[in-house]
């Protein structure tokens, strides 16, 4: 069950149904999908069966305890002014090589005497996927920002193809953890281009040395031959 929303949204008034929230419970594959829509008020989708997606903004609370988060269509955004309740949640987020950018979640304040824009990501797994282009080592992407703050930290899934290593860091603002950020530390190489130089095997200390004595016999056997 797929539910798209555009627009600006009421709390629960998404597909003509009205309630104080927007909810989807339990694991029947549920899907809220929000395309440049504005919902007013709490979003709550708990269940590994259940997926928040698309880009817009909620004004409210977001709890996907369990459920599944993936930004955008492609690379897209989608903007929490309130809380982000994620603990056990999974994070599929795309990544784009060739532009150096990534699906964001961004969970900001909600005023000067609001909610605080903090996200909870206990026990959260993001998984991690290529767009386009060959991702390099020491390349970074932020897929998470917060303005008050992160709780826990997620652990790494799949990686896009070609990417063996990847880390991730939470930088720290006024000695607060505000943004997690995923550096790419290890590519698998290349293969060698058509026509280019091939890989020369090397000798061990050893092999040199052999090499060396049959080298020096084969002169010692020319100049024997050279007095006969």
């Amino acid at each position: 069950n797929t539910i798209r929303a555009s627009g600006t949204v009421a709390a629960g008034t998404v597909g003509g149904y009205t309630a104080s929230a927007v909810v989807f419970d339990g694991t029947t594959n549920n899907t809220l999908d929000l395309t440049a829509a504005t919902v007013n008020g709490t979003v709550r989708a708990f269940g590994a069966g259940n997926t928040l997606s698309g880009d817009g903004t909620i004004h409210g609370a977001l709890l996907l305890n369990n459920g599944k988060l993936a930004p955008g269509h492609s690379i897209g955004t989608i903007t929490v002014v309130g809380t982000a309740s994620l603990t056990g949640m999974t994070y599929n987020a795309e990544i784009d090589a060739t532009t150096s950018t990534a699906d964001l979640l961004w969970v900001m304040d909600s005023g000067p005497l609001g909610t605080p824009g903090t996200a909870d990501v206990t026990g959260a797994t993001l998984n991690v996927s290529n767009l386009s282009g060959t991702p390099a080592v020491g390349q970074t992407f932020t897929v998470l920002h917060t303005t008050a703050g992160i709780t826990g930290t997620f652990t790494l899934g799949t990686l896009p193809a070609g990417v063996t290593s990847a880390s991730l860091a939470y930088p720290l603002v006024g000695g607060v953890a505000q943004q997690a950020v995923l550096t790419i530390t290890g590519v698998t190489p290349p293969p060698p281009a058509p026509g280019g130089a091939a890989s020369i095997p090397t000798l061990s200390e050893w092999g040199v040395a052999a090499l060396s004595l049959l080298l020096a016999g084969g002169m010692l056997w020319q100049r024997r031959r050279g007095r006969i």
